[in-house]
């Protein structure tokens, strides 16, 4: 059985080298600084954004951008309405949720939140161990579950879908996420994790390394349930077989889009340049090679699954390049 995580290490160090030397070095810089809101260890959003920031700081150096670590989608979604951070990385449920004010953001919508485009496709993951006694989601009734870090993405999706299906009050749940879950799962210590993320994803990698392991149907109870009708931001996906070396046949899950997210008052002109360069054919290129799951990052994907206005500057060179805008996602 072969694995990918030596793969994986070697194309974390390629993207995060250049983001830790602009960010660590000593000496002044000029140019504007831009502050990139990643995500937590072991997850999809800090590599994304580290491949992103690395090469529009190569094509663009006067603009420094520096990747921060987060603990995710909802916490990016906060940081980047608030001004905290410029840019950031989030799941469309998060991003709907905020902008509108419904779910964990009721009463305190986050309007100063504009999109930029898709950067990849979020797959839900529900991982355990081959051996037991979970077989499918029905089992994890009074299971021990860790939904993913406290304040990410993979954790609100998780509860929302888990609430939905009526299960969640009946697990003992934990929040740790990423490399953390994998481990806790290996150790004993709970029974699944939940995670949402490209595909492969680091911790699913991680846990596959030395453990057998089964990605359960989480698109049936979906199906089932309603789901899809209440969160209309989700979508039916597989976990495609060639994702990961241990898969024998693809899984049906949920999925939904993860996207570049920006405040309104960063200046247009920012916003188009670094746009123009992360989604031109050299990006494209640089981008899948550095992060597998960034392969999403294609002009004719970048506005499906959004629900929230786009920046001015991003919907500049969207129709620069012909991308068709809904009026709902026109610039406001």
């Amino acid at each position: 059985m072969t694995h990918k995580p030596v793969r994986w290490l070697i194309l974390g160090v390629i993207v995060l080298l250049p983001v830790a030397w602009w960010m660590l070095r000593g000496e002044p810089a000029s140019g504007v600084f831009v502050g990139f809101g990643g995500g937590p260890p072991g997850g999809s959003f800090f590599p994304a954004a580290g491949a992103v920031s690395t090469f529009v700081g190569q094509q663009l150096p006067d603009l420094n951008v520096s990747v921060e670590g987060t603990g995710g989608s909802g916490e990016n979604v906060r940081l980047v309405n608030n001004g905290d951070t410029d840019m950031g990385v989030a799941y469309g449920g998060d991003l709907h949720a905020g902008y509108f004010g419904t779910d964990e953001f009721t009463d305190d919508p986050q309007t100063n939140l504009r999109a930029v485009g898709l950067l990849f496709w979020g797959y839900d993951h529900l991982v355990t161990l081959q051996g037991g006694d979970i077989h499918s989601v029905a089992d994890l009734e009074g299971k021990r579950l860790d939904l993913g870090g406290a304040g990410s993405g993979s954790a609100l999706t998780g509860e929302r879908y888990f609430r939905h299906l009526g299960l969640l009050d009946t697990m003992r749940l934990s929040y740790l996420g990423g490399t953390a879950a994998s481990t806790a799962l290996k150790d004993g210590q709970v029974d699944a994790y939940h995670w949402v993320s490209g595909v492969p994803n680091g911790a699913v990698l991680d846990t596959m390394a030395t453990h057998d392991v089964v990605l359960l149907d989480m698109a049936t109870p979906a199906i089932e349930s309603g789901l899809l009708e209440a969160y209309p931001y989700y979508r039916l996906g597989e976990i495609p077989a060639d994702g990961y070396d241990d898969l024998d046949a693809p899984v049906p899950t949920i999925m939904m889009g993860t996207y570049w997210i920006v405040n309104k008052d960063l200046p247009d002109d920012i916003v188009h340049d670094m746009v123009a360069e992360a989604y031109s054919q050299d990006g494209a290129t640089f981008m899948r090679q550095a992060f597998e799951p960034l392969r999403d990052m294609t002009p004719d994907q970048a506005l499906q699954g959004l629900t929230v206005p786009l920046h001015p500057g991003a919907q500049r060179y969207w129709e620069e390049v012909g991308v068709d805008i809904p009026e709902s996602l026109r610039a406001r």
